[in-house]
């Protein structure tokens, strides 16, 4: 990588004849040179940029304002911690294709389907992550549609529109339609122990124990 970095500042022109073999880039400059010049060699995985730019995600904690790389985390974190940079990053630039670029630079009145598809999505996360997650999603504009087990559907209510059953027996295939209402969602908010304080799950304790 240091021999690269010293071509590129070199600043040394290409196919002005022959490059000095005492020069000190001489055998990189020959290199590339033999490799733009031959018709036989494919210039498209040259032209990959992620074959020599390395991408780096970084996660900043809120309360103490550290950040590390995630590669440093992704050995000792949690499920849940591996996958929401991933999520955070990859809802950022679906917004982004969408609407052009920042949806919040946008007018207002800018829409569409804006739809983001997942199998199983947010598996790893627990009830008050994930629930940031969708709202998040909604911040960004886009409508996730999540196709999962049966065992997730409890927990997608809380913040689903509508929920289709789709089921199988034998040769064919069934399907249904459950709309939850925003009082529904409210409600079920409401009693989820991932989104109250410890002070508001101590009084609720409290309550039912008398």
């Amino acid at each position: 990588m240091e021999r690269l970095r010293e071509l590129e500042l070199a600043d040394v022109p290409l196919f002005q004849g022959d490059v000095e073999d005492e020069h000190p880039l001489a055998a990189e400059l020959k290199v590339v040179e033999a490799v733009l010049l031959d018709e036989e060699v494919d210039i498209e995985q040259y032209e990959d940029y992620r074959r020599y730019f390395a991408f780096e995600l970084e996660i900043t904690s809120l309360s103490s304002g550290r950040t590390v790389p995630w590669s440093e985390r992704k050995g000792t974190a949690s499920g849940g911690e591996t996958q929401t940079p991933y999520y955070v990053a990859l809802l950022s630039a679906l917004s982004s294709i969408y609407y052009g670029g920042a949806r919040s630079r946008i007018d207002g009145n800018a829409s569409g389907l804006c739809l983001a598809a997942f199998d199983e999505a947010f598996s790893k996360l627990d009830e008050k992550v994930r629930f940031e997650m969708v709202k998040f999603c909604q911040e960004l504009g886009l409508q996730l549609l999540i196709c999962g087990p049966d065992g997730g559907r409890q927990s997608m209510e809380r913040y689903a529109h509508t929920i289709v059953d789709v089921w199988r027996r034998g040769d064919e295939s069934y399907a249904r339609s459950d709309m939850i209402k925003q009082r529904t969602r409210d409600e079920l908010a409401a009693i989820d122990p991932a989104r109250l304080s410890r002070e508001e799950i101590e009084v609720m304790m409290g309550e039912a124990a008398e």
